[in-house]
């Protein structure tokens, strides 16, 4: 048996019945009517498609769950980064009161340039500038 629309069926009937043709309404009627119903739920393609429903539904929950446990981590970790950076701009702006004097070097104290020196410009000056 197949599912039709009996609904749909009836007043198509009831449509060509108004309009004059007679022929076998009665007949067709009853047998729309009468005709037996069928549970969806009882059909394999139902079940099969309302189970992969349900663990669809379960992997979205699982993703769900595994998103915001991520969300907490990457704030966690987020708060550590920005808490590093900020140790090491302090240290850097220490660094930079420190070496300040000597940055070009001493050669008559046989000091060496400031490692930060970069074409004549203190690249420690520019990074604590852009993160402290």
């Amino acid at each position: 048996m197949r599912l039709i629309d009996a609904n749909a069926l009836l007043d198509k009937q009831e449509s060509l019945y108004m309009k004059g043709h007679v022929l076998f309404h009665g007949v067709t009627a009853y047998a729309i009517e009468n005709a037996p119903t069928i549970d969806p739920e009882t059909l394999p393609i139902v079940r099969h498609l309302r189970e992969k429903l349900k663990n669809e539904i379960a992997k979205k929950e699982i993703c769900s769950e595994t998103i915001e446990r991520l969300d907490k981590q990457l704030e966690k970790v987020t708060a550590e980064r920005d808490a590093a950076i900020k140790s090491c701009a302090e240290l850097a702006e220490y660094e930079l009161t420190v070496c300040e004097e000597f940055c070009y070097g001493d050669a008559q104290h046989d000091i060496p340039p400031c490692e930060w020196l970069v074409d004549g410009e203190c690249a420690l000056r520019e990074w604590v500038k852009e993160y402290a």
